[in-house]
């Protein structure tokens, strides 16, 4: 999972069995709040699709990650 805030020398890591993802419905979900699931483009062969979530990453047990200090290559 990236991070903007995470520095780049550093590593994170974590057991995934110690991490639970919420969300208020499917993850990621398809936008059809006008009754249309896909749009036709108009420039090109194809359809648009738009998708959305509101996850949230729960930590279980904070004690099972560790973080590693890398050194420049």
């Amino acid at each position: 999972m990236s991070d903007i805030w995470c520095p780049g020398d550093r590593a994170y890591v974590v057991e995934s069995k110690s991490l639970l993802l919420h969300s208020l419905g499917p993850v990621p979900d398809v936008w059809s709040e006008d009754g249309l699931e896909f749009l036709r483009s108009a420039s090109a062969d194809g359809v648009d699709v738009r998708l959305y979530a509101y996850p949230q990453l729960r930590v279980l047990q904070p004690s099972h990650f560790c973080t590693i200090k890398l050194s420049p290559a």
